[in-house]
């Protein structure tokens, strides 16, 4: 609780695919992923872990809690997300025009809302529950996924695109037909 730019941020759950046999035409219809890990030390732990033991020479005390320059990752994240989901769309032949909604990564509202607005797309496209749970990580789409099909917000046959984005840097999407 002593970094209070970061120890608010994270909620905590889980999430799951179950995969099986679909029609032609449904399912997973495209993937696209990148990193760069000039990014690297945006988002970290910086000790722990083979690369820098707890203790070993030069830790300091609270190397071992994660850190996180915000304003990179505010820069990253409003322009890697709008990429990923053009990338994936133009990967799968599939446009803007096409997508019933967009699951995000609910890492933050502002990014989610930035990323939203690059797009042209309104904020009924898309489903947050930061304000139910925080940041849950990489269970945050999943999550927000089974929320939106349990509201009826997405059905059988509509188009989602699922986008993520985080440390390392790295970033991806996918499109599915439900």
């Amino acid at each position: 609780w002593e970094d209070r730019t970061t120890c608010v941020l994270f909620g905590d759950g889980a999430g799951a695919a179950v995969l099986q046999q679909v029609d032609e035409g449904r399912g997973l219809l495209g993937s696209w992923m990148m990193s760069d890990g000039a990014g690297a030390g945006v988002i970290e732990i910086p000790a722990g872990g083979v690369r820098k033991p707890i203790p070993s020479p030069g830790f300091k005390d609270g190397d071992q809690y994660f850190h996180m320059d915000g304003p990179a990752v505010w820069d990253f994240a409003t322009e890697a997300f709008p990429q990923a989901v053009r990338a994936v769309l133009e990967r799968s032949g599939h446009s803007l025009d096409d997508v019933s909604m967009i699951i995000p990564h609910q890492a933050n509202i502002n990014i989610i809302k930035a990323g939203m607005e690059n797009l042209g797309l309104p904020m009924s496209k898309t489903h947050t529950n930061l304000h139910k749970y925080g940041n849950t990580a990489g269970a945050s789409v999943p999550i927000a996924m089974r929320e939106a099909m349990d509201e009826g917000l997405i059905t059988e046959g509509d188009l989602v695109v699922t986008v993520a984005f985080g440390g390392g840097l790295a970033w991806g999407a996918n499109v599915l037909i439900l």
